[in-house]
Order: structure tokens, then C-alpha cells, then sequence
């Protein structure tokens, strides 16, 4: 008994001591151009707050590479970029918009399949897309 309230009490300090990583990791699949740029919109919003907009956190442009995979980089104090400001992280939720151009068609998250994007600090989610 001993032994798990130590190991408890190990787990939890590890937990504290933790630093939130900022990364949100999307993995794009299904029909996609062999190059193009990536543009990802992320978007905040209070979750007490209903009916209002959600404020744009982030714009982040890439070149697509070629393993599909695009790291986008939350601030630290993204919820108090949201309009008004969340004081608890816990508040704050956060979603995703993803569009690939390339020279002359656009592609987009296939919204049949995905079509609210809701995103974490530290997540990693598969994308479906499909020409526009």
C-alpha cells in the first residue's frame, strides 16, 4: 500500500512539473496536390460563452512537404488571445482550418468527414482532403 501511494504521489508531481507542449501536429491524407502551399487558421473561443465568435489565434503558411505532416505552434497564452480573454486554460477550445492551393485548384478538409476540426495543445490528428 505503501508502494502505490509513493508511486501516486511520484506520477502527480511528474504531471505538475510537466510543461505544456504548444505543437498541434495534423497528418493530411486522401487526394492532395505533390506540391502547394499549406495554409492552417486557428481559431479559439471561450467555452462558457454561448453564441459567440471565435477569434483567430493563428495563421501558419508552409510549403507542402512530403511526408504530409504539418506542425503548427500555438502561443503559450493563446487563451488570452481570445476576444474577451480566457482566464483558465481549461476554458479555452480551439479548431482548425486547413486549405492547400497549389496553381490552379484549391483542396480542403473534406467537411462530410471532418467538418469541425477541434483541436489541442500537443494533439495529433489525421486530416481527410478533397479537391474544393
Amino acid at each position: 500500500m505503501k508502494k502505490i501511494f509513493i508511486l501516486m504521489v511520484v506520477l502527480i508531481m511528474a504531471a505538475c512539473g510537466r510543461k505544456e507542449d504548444g505543437r498541434i501536429t495534423l497528418n493530411l491524407k486522401g487526394e492532395l496536390p505533390a506540391t502547394g502551399e499549406v495554409r492552417v487558421e486557428v481559431y479559439g473561443y471561450d467555452k462558457m460563452l454561448a453564441d459567440h465568435r471565435a477569434t483567430l489565434i493563428v495563421i501558419h503558411r508552409e510549403e507542402l512537404n512530403q511526408d504530409r505532416e504539418v506542425i503548427v505552434e500555438l502561443p503559450e497564452n493563446a487563451q488570452e488571445l481570445i476576444d474577451p480573454p480566457v482566464r483558465d486554460k481549461d476554458g479555452a477550445s480551439y479548431y482548425a482550418n486547413i486549405r492547400i492551393t497549389d496553381e490552379d485548384t484549391t483542396y480542403t478538409q473534406d467537411y462530410d468527414k471532418n467538418p469541425f476540426i477541434e483541436v489541442e495543445k500537443g494533439s495529433v490528428i489525421d486530416i481527410q482532403m478533397k479537391k474544393e
